[in-house]
């Protein structure tokens, strides 16, 4: 009940269909040639759950690939994943996206029904930055520091720095 493309049936790690190339372009391609104004090609993923809850994950698409290390082990180093909530009768989604940091994939991005939320998890390391061509720190948060600078990074010594250059109108 496997199949494999390019490659044998799938092995055990893989539950059905395994797609399989050794070119550095375009694996896997939908094309959909309705000349209507609908969205096509879809790709859907469906949990056809017998038992549904708030929580549960809808689906996942993982970025991963061996350690850089040499050795084969497999890494998820990025991933993007929905889950289903329920609050008082109406259905809510959260899309997340996550990125490896310390060995271990953590939550960077969240949109949910409240909002766009980004550090969620309160890390330390996860800076929020806006660049512009002309000023790399055109935003910055410091998350370390509980601090935000307009036009450079922040003093570590005050909450909102402003760095003016002279030319500009507050």
């Amino acid at each position: 009940d496997n199949l494999g493309i390019g490659t044998s049936a799938p092995s055990s790690d893989v539950e059905r269909l395994e797609v399989k190339g050794t070119g550095s372009d375009t694996l896997v391609l939908l094309t959909s040639t309705d000349a209507g104004a609908t969205n096509a090609p879809d790709l859907e993923l469906f949990r056809d759950s017998p038992s549904p809850a708030s929580g549960d994950y809808t689906g996942a698409i993982r970025f991963s690939g061996y350690e850089d290390t040499g050795a084969t082990t497999k890494v998820d180093y990025a991933r993007i994943d929905t889950r289903m909530f329920s609050q008082d009768a109406s259905e809510n989604g959260v899309l997340g996206l996550y990125t490896r940091q310390n060995n271990a994939l953590r939550p960077q991005i969240s949109l949910k029904q409240t909002g766009f939320v980004y550090n969620e998890n309160n890390e330390a390391a996860f800076d929020f930055q806006i660049e512009t061509s002309g000023n790399a720190n055109t935003v910055f948060v410091d998350s370390g520091q509980d601090n935000v600078g307009i036009g450079g990074a922040p003093d570590s010594d005050a909450r909102f720095h402003v760095t003016d250059d002279g030319s500009k109108s507050f």
